[in-house]
């Protein structure tokens, strides 16, 4: 399914990010902006493409946590934490990669 390939792309771009290190992530902001792009297109990703059932056979991911965290990122930016920000990306977008790809697209 081209969406959760899709959403395979946006982990690895997050990892790419993450790669540069957290000192850099927190001085850089047009790295934190490129971030922010990530939750929105995971998010929008979730929301729009994948069909309801699909994500009610694999409930091993928050799906609609994860949406709210791009409505967080789209409305309410100003308070956007950049510790939970670099913590999902390092902890749990890695996690949403490979449910997805080796429990999805494998299973």
């Amino acid at each position: 399914m081209e969406a959760l390939d899709a959403l395979v792309a946006y982990c690895d771009e997050a990892a790419e990010l993450t790669a540069r290190g957290r000192k850099a992530y927190e001085s850089d902001v047009l790295l934190r902006r490129a971030s922010e792009a990530i939750f929105h297109h995971v998010g929008d990703t979730i929301r729009n493409s994948l069909p309801p059932r699909l994500l009610e056979e694999h409930p091993g991911q928050p799906w609609s946590l994860i949406v709210g965290m791009r409505v967080r990122m789209a409305h309410i930016y100003a308070e956007n934490d950049t510790s939970i920000m670099w913590n999902t990306l390092v902890e749990h977008v890695p996690r949403l990669r490979e449910y997805i790809a080796h429990g999805i697209l494998r299973g």
